[in-house]
């Protein structure tokens, strides 16, 4: 609209404030300031601000709002003017036109293909933790009865880490339990969770190192009673039977 910009320049924020009735400013960063520097918007703002400005908003050529947040009852706008907004929208175009190349889509229909998508990613979701949850309720409970113990010890593929944790998690609440779940997908690491409940007198963090020490099988620590490791995936079936048995042998010391 090509308003004019003014400046306007105080001893103190309680001064600028008494010529200023409307100044907006951040009051907590600027009360032992020694100098106040105020830019008025021409009929439309007045606010502290210390930065550069044009002398007049025609300027600006092109304005380009890059976000919009919200905090309580206020919003925060960053934008971008003049050439580094142009170059800001350039980049924007570039980074759509990858995106509508990556997912099969162009600049008319790139939105509905990523609301398409993103349904379709929350359904597959959806299946995924079902299939997840089945498999996981399904795994054989072993009981050994000289050591007072229940292990539950798997092989899982490709399931949902986030409830195998939640899983593991809810049974070592139960007693006498020994949870063992490795969860392989396509890459070369696998995802084990080795972890015990309470009552069971194991360090599992120590068990996962001393086997660690005789062959490089991967990395993980954790707490005495949970452990979280990245391990080899050649190596599942294993790992998985070492650590069930040095956890019954030492059990039975």
């Amino acid at each position: 609209m090509g308003r004019k910009i003014l400046h306007h320049s105080f001893p103190s924020l309680n001064e600028a404030k008494i010529n200023l009735p409307n100044l907006r400013a951040n009051e907590a960063r600027l009360t032992d300031a020694d100098k106040i520097t105020v830019v008025e918007i021409e009929n439309h703002d007045v606010a502290a601000c210390s930065m550069e400005h044009v002398n007049n908003l025609s300027e600006c050529i092109f304005f380009l709002v890059t976000s919009l947040s919200k905090n309580g009852s206020d919003y925060e706008i960053k934008f971008m003017v003049g050439k580094n907004a142009m170059d800001e929208a350039v980049n924007a175009i570039e980074k759509i036109n990858m995106i509508c190349d990556q997912i099969d889509a162009n600049y008319n229909t790139v939105e509905a293909t990523i609301r398409r998508l993103y349904t379709e990613r929350e359904q597959y979701y959806g299946q995924l933790k079902k299939i997840t949850n089945k498999t996981l309720n399904e795994i054989p409970i072993q009981h050994f009865e000289k050591n007072n113990i229940i292990v539950l010890s798997s092989i899982l593929d490709n399931a949902n880490w986030r409830i195998i944790q939640n899983f593991a998690g809810e049974k070592i609440l139960e007693p006498r339990t020994i949870i063992i779940l490795i969860n392989v997908d396509d890459r070369d690491m696998a995802n084990l969770i080795f972890a015990r409940s309470a009552d069971v007198d194991l360090d599992c963090v120590k068990i996962f190192q001393n086997l660690r020490k005789n062959q490089e099988i991967g990395l993980g620590g954790g707490k005495p009673n949970f452990v979280n490791a990245k391990i080899v995936k050649s190596m599942s079936d294993k790992i998985l039977q070492t650590l069930t048995d040095e956890s019954l042998k030492l059990l039975r010391s």
